[in-house]
């Protein structure tokens, strides 16, 4: 081969190995990143929920079932438009961390995970509504569409009947037709700015089904009153089961097919231990709960329930220390612009939650209107789990230990519970 050649070959090979080499770092160092940033985000969201369902559970005194997953969603879509007091309160109430860039890139990580196709139905949306002739920064635009797959779409509020049906219908499409109203023509509000709002709905099949005939059980309504409820049965080899004396309270964890997602079920050995096991739970991650639990069999009785709520959270986005958002001071200038100034007058969020021998379905919405376990340890000996009794439940994600959806049952008969 001549010199020259031989010479440019090589500059050119040198070349092209460094480039290889360069865009192999950068794709790794990029993974990298994406894998903090979820984790990160992750223990966020985790942090957010406990303390979340720790104040929904003092407030509340009956049934209730709640997203603690989608209510962080909508308010790290508020507190990325925001500055300030404003975002000072989200931030922390959140636990986002200080670096904007890392807190999207988790959002956007677990997004792209939660929406991958599996064996069950998960649907996650978001949208904003907005008045027809305010404007929203492109950037702020561009934001929601990237790294939380968000859109913004404009409404009449000042024809709330028009604006209530243009709401409903996108609520009724995003959770099967499973919620046909959302919002009445009257409850729009002629001044409102803007509406955002996370539309979830899940349908899940359980690994192993429970026997189809439901049977008759007692359940305790009070230290000394039991009442007969249908409840769901079964033998299940090789469930996920522990006890865990310093809560006071043991726990099964049945998956769902597929096994990304699964239902954690919560009984305190109390028969009115409910509440003090769900101030206990605070303190006490999720990751470390089953980290309590191993393979066993174990003999199966859960009631059959549903549950409906319609929840007010702006008092208890208050107690959690989020109160400059509804004030006049409240400033969303990376939302709309440091001349427009705007505040939150409606927190609201509702979801429906189903549980039947087969499978689970829920969804719910929320809405803002602005003017290391022992997994392989197998063990033969028989155990037993009957829900008869005021209980927890919780939807979980698999791989982020994420709750999506989690509730309380006090009474198993009243298929539907409504707060205003």
């Amino acid at each position: 081969m001549d010199f020259h050649l031989f010479c440019r070959f090589w500059k050119t090979w040198k070349f092209r190995k460094a480039l290889i080499i360069g865009l192999f770092v950068a794709c790794t160092t990029a993974k990298r990143m994406d894998g903090s940033s979820l984790r990160i985000i992750s223990d966020s969201i985790r942090d957010f929920s406990s303390r979340f369902t720790r104040y929904l559970g003092e407030r509340e005194r009956f049934n209730y079932v709640a997203s603690p997953l989608g209510l962080g969603m909508s308010l790290a879509m508020l507190a990325y438009g925001s500055e300030g007091m404003t975002a000072e309160e989200l931030y922390r109430c959140l636990h986002l961390p200080s670096d904007p860039t890392i807190g999207l890139n988790g959002y956007q990580c677990l997004l792209n995970m939660l929406k991958e196709k599996g064996e069950n139905e998960l649907i996650i949306s978001q949208k904003i509504f907005i008045y027809k002739d305010v404007s929203v920064n492109e950037s702020y635009t561009s934001m929601l569409a990237q790294y939380f797959h968000s859109e913004i779409g404009h409404v009449n509020f000042k024809d709330s009947k028009s604006a209530a049906e243009d709401i409903n219908l996108y609520v009724y499409g995003r959770t099967k037709q499973k919620i046909k109203i959302f919002i009445r023509p009257e409850e729009v509000n002629p001044d409102t700015s803007i509406i955002s709002m996370n539309v979830m709905y899940f349908c899940g099949k359980f690994k192993t089904s429970f026997n189809r005939s439901l049977i008759d059980q007692p359940f305790y309504i009070g230290e000394q009153n039991t009442k007969r409820v249908k409840c769901m049965s079964g033998m299940m080899n090789q469930l996920f089961y522990g006890r865990i004396s310093e809560l006071k309270a043991s726990f099964i964890e049945v998956p769902y097919e597929g096994r990304e997602l699964s239902l954690l079920l919560i009984r305190p050995d109390e028969i009115n231990g409910v509440r003090d096991l769900q101030k206990r739970l605070e303190k006490f991650t999720i990751p470390r709960l089953l980290s309590f639990g191993s393979l066993r069999d174990v003999s199966v009785s859960i009631p059959s329930f549903n549950v409906e709520s319609f929840l007010n959270l702006k008092d208890i986005m208050q107690k959690m220390g989020v109160s400059d958002m509804f004030e006049d001071s409240a400033s969303f200038a990376h939302f709309l612009g440091r001349e427009r100034r705007i505040k939150l007058d409606l927190l609201i969020q509702k979801v429906i939650f189903n549980l039947d021998e087969r499978s689970t379905m829920s969804s719910g919405i929320t809405a803002y209107s602005i003017p290391e376990s022992t997994l392989d340890e197998v063990h033969s000996t028989l155990y037993s789990f009957y829900l008869d009794r005021p209980f927890l439940f919780i939807v979980l994600q698999k791989d982020t230990m994420i709750p999506i959806f989690s509730g309380r049952i006090m009474d198993p008969e009243p298929h539907k519970t409504m707060h205003a």
